[in-house]
């Protein structure tokens, strides 16, 4: 009998990824990580292959979402928006930010040369959905 598999989450790290793959191991949910190779070869092109995407059973999906979102909400108890106090905050990439795109713009026309030029200025942040404030650091 063949097993059937579900996308459960994407990544951009592979060492996140390992950490939520032993997560959903340590709960005896089988799962494994399609694309980690090209992160780990070519981690500044691996969003183009989908990123580093973890893969439960059918039959584990529900409960490896479930286990998912518990862990999100013990992290977003023990984070909080400095100015609201909200713990509504997530850590996002800045694709939106004009340097992002000129980055992307140029390694794209030295990459027609078969030039490797990386996106140079990729930045996370951290935003609070309550208020909108952004910040890069939440101690």
């Amino acid at each position: 009998m063949s097993q059937s598999f579900k996308l459960l989450a994407s990544y951009d790290n592979p060492v996140e990824a390992n950490i939520v793959k032993g997560r959903l191991a340590s709960a005896e949910i089988y799962c494994f990580l399609a694309g980690e190779n090209l992160a780990v070869l070519h981690p500044y092109y691996s969003n183009v292959g989908g990123g580093i995407r973890l893969f439960v059973s059918h039959r584990d999906h529900e409960m490896a979402t479930l286990i998912l979102q518990k862990d999100l909400e013990v992290y977003r108890k023990n984070i909080c928006c400095e100015v609201c106090r909200s713990n509504q905050v997530n850590l996002i990439s800045t694709r939106r930010n004009t340097k992002n795109w000129i980055a992307f713009s140029i390694s794209l026309f030295f990459g027609y040369f078969s030039i490797f030029v990386p996106p140079f200025y990729n930045k996370k942040m951290y935003i609070c959905d309550v208020c909108g404030y952004e910040t890069d650091n939440m101690d």
